[in-house]
């Protein structure tokens, strides 16, 4: 499974971004707003197409890309 979310992240050419812009949701989650955001749609397209059974968000928001710690 790493492997293959290895490859898809791969599949993506480096990249550079700001976040100009934050958003809070609740008290707890910080959004952070790429530009550009292109390069992270392109890397939610590419773990989607790996993982065809866990769309983003359960497909609420198929946009949108998480990361988390």
């Amino acid at each position: 499974m790493i492997d293959l979310a290895a490859a898809a992240v791969a599949s993506v050419p480096a990249f550079e971004c700001t976040f100009a812009r934050t958003r809070w949701f609740g008290e707890d989650v910080l959004w952070l707003a790429p530009e550009p955001d292109q390069p992270f749609r392109a890397l939610t397209t590419a773990l989607h197409r790996a993982f065809p059974q866990c769309p983003p968000f359960g497909g609420i928001y198929p946009d949108e890309l998480l990361l988390g710690a």
